[in-house]
């Protein structure tokens, strides 16, 4: 299982290295991206306005399994034990 960051670059308040440098002052051990092509967008399958949090579950074959832009750990740690018990 992979765990990926992604700088959606949505809201033009926030520069990019100012998300990086906050991702890296918090010790995150995980990947991060800034989304410079918006592919932020081809998940937001839900329509929300607002771009935080997107949660999007992808499994192995790249099929995107779960979208959902509430923050729901137990939801999406649900749907992972499902996805690794295949």
């Amino acid at each position: 299982m992979n765990v990926y960051a992604l700088q959606a670059g949505e809201i033009e308040a926030i520069s990019d290295s100012d998300v990086l440098a906050w991702f890296e002052a918090t010790g995150v051990t995980f990947p991060v991206m800034v989304d410079d092509d918006r592919t932020y967008g081809r998940y937001d399958a839900t329509g929300s306005t607002a771009p935080f949090p997107l949660d999007v579950v992808v499994d192995q074959q790249g099929v995107v399994r779960f979208v959902d832009t509430r923050y729901d750990p137990d939801t999406i740690e649900a749907v992972i034990d499902e996805l690794l018990a295949q």
